[in-house]
């Protein structure tokens, strides 16, 4: 498959000659043979729905789980920001008041 000289890994051709981008990611091996991959900072953004800006100040303040410095760049474990969108609270609404 053809790839884009720019990023090889970020585009791919797939049938009838149409293109989609997709988000790379990388994968480790735990012990016991699980993997777990990182997310870059798009991936990670795309995941949470928040902006990065956004994101670095929850980092700065502690509430967000730090990056992992891979090379020149750095990632987000992705087990990590899973266990962080779970710990999110549920929404609490308020009940409406019944009509008499």
């Amino acid at each position: 498959m053809p790839k884009d000289k720019a990023n090889p890994a970020a585009v791919q051709q797939v049938d009838g000659g149409e293109r989609r981008q997709f988000v790379e990611t990388t994968t480790i091996s735990k012990p016991g043979g699980v993997g777990e991959h990182f997310l870059s900072k798009k991936a990670l953004c795309e995941k949470v729905g928040l902006t990065f800006p956004f994101i670095w100040q929850m980092i700065r303040e502690g509430k967000f789980p730090q990056g992992r410095a891979v090379g020149s760049r750095t990632l987000w474990v992705a087990s990590e920001i899973d266990a962080w969108i779970l710990a999110r609270p549920a929404r609490a609404y308020r009940k409406s008041a019944e009509a008499p």
